[in-house]
């Protein structure tokens, strides 16, 4: 990994983490296997973990270009986040969890963007988990209700982006979707099970007592709607 000199980084990648030790130790491997961009930073913020977290992947970081820190106490969910922009010294912050991937190619595509566009539209994904537990016909204009980590995440990042958007010229879209399924997604998802099901040609499928209605999209039509 190529190294630069402190503050001369374009663009910050900041996980967050918290008592998730072994997730966050395989989410290093992988980082450590690619060869990050200098301009890149990489950033990862521990909340006070009580399970040997920090030490782990401050062991498994030492010498390597990622960064590592603890929060003297646990900020709480959203806390952490803005601890994540308070520690970035990038022109530009992500914001990740210690379940995501990297996508090396995409930040460059994205940081040759950035460079090429002085007043930049913008097209952020959303989730239907902004919304809470909501049912029946839905609208754009609901108000948010999130009830999970990852709804509060997603909706504390389009409250952020419209207070951004009072200080800086850009235009943007927030597309929220809902329950996507195809290549990749997870294992233990009612899509992929019940795909599996039919491939194996298995006679009986278990799944709940099907009193939820929801609708599902595929990942490529989510895909093409995106970059129409």
């Amino acid at each position: 990994m190529e190294l630069v000199e402190e503050g001369g980084y374009k663009f910050t990648i900041g996980y967050t983490t918290y008592n998730r030790k072994g997730l966050t130790i395989r989410r290093l491997n992988s980082l450590l296997a690619m060869d990050i961009p200098g301009n890149v930073e990489i950033i990862i913020v521990d909340n006070a973990s009580s399970d040997g977290t920090f030490k782990a992947i401050s062991d498994l970081t030492n010498g390597t270009k990622i960064k590592v820190y603890r929060n003297n106490e646990n900020l709480g969910f959203s806390g952490n986040f803005v601890e994540v922009f308070r520690r970035a010294k990038g022109d530009y912050v992500m914001w990740s969890s210690d379940k995501d991937e990297v996508n090396l190619s995409g930040v460059q595509s994205l940081l040759d963007w950035i460079g090429s566009e002085k007043n930049p539209d913008i097209v952020v994904t959303g989730s239907c988990k902004e919304l809470g537990m909501v049912g029946g016909c839905l609208s754009e204009d609901l108000n948010t209700k999130p009830s999970t980590s990852y709804g509060i995440a997603k909706d504390t990042l389009r409250e952020f982006i419209v207070e951004l958007n009072k200080s800086f010229s850009f235009t943007y879209k927030w597309i929220r979707i809902f329950n996507v399924y195809g290549e990749g997604q997870s294992k233990t998802s009612l899509m992929y099970l019940l795909d599996k099901a039919i491939k194996d040609k298995d006679k009986e499928f278990n799944m709940s007592g099907g009193r939820q209605l929801r609708d599902f999209l595929y990942i490529d039509d989510v895909a093409r709607y995106i970059y129409a």
